[in-house]
């Protein structure tokens, strides 16, 4: 069985990120991911709120780690023809 996190980058500083990411490498999960919104979902009445962009999110996540992988949720869904 293997284990990850998922953390949406909303409400957080990058730093908080990158200590999450380190522990979670160093600890041994899998993956991290991130999600892809363009902004906080925990407060819509407050658009100041900090949210990163998952794709250089994901960037600085690969950079932060050795071990896992990186992901997005989003951006794991297959397309299928129909």
């Amino acid at each position: 069985m293997r284990f990850g996190i998922h953390a949406g980058p909303q409400d957080c500083s990058m730093a908080d990120l990158r200590r999450l990411w380190r522990i979670a490498d160093e600890r041994g999960f899998h993956w991290c991911s991130v999600w892809d919104h363009l902004y906080s979902v925990s407060d819509l009445a407050d658009p100041a709120k900090p949210a990163f962009e998952g794709v250089a999110t994901m960037a600085a996540l690969a950079s932060e780690t050795k071990r896992g992988r990186a992901g997005s949720p989003a951006f794991a869904r297959r397309a299928t023809a129909r």
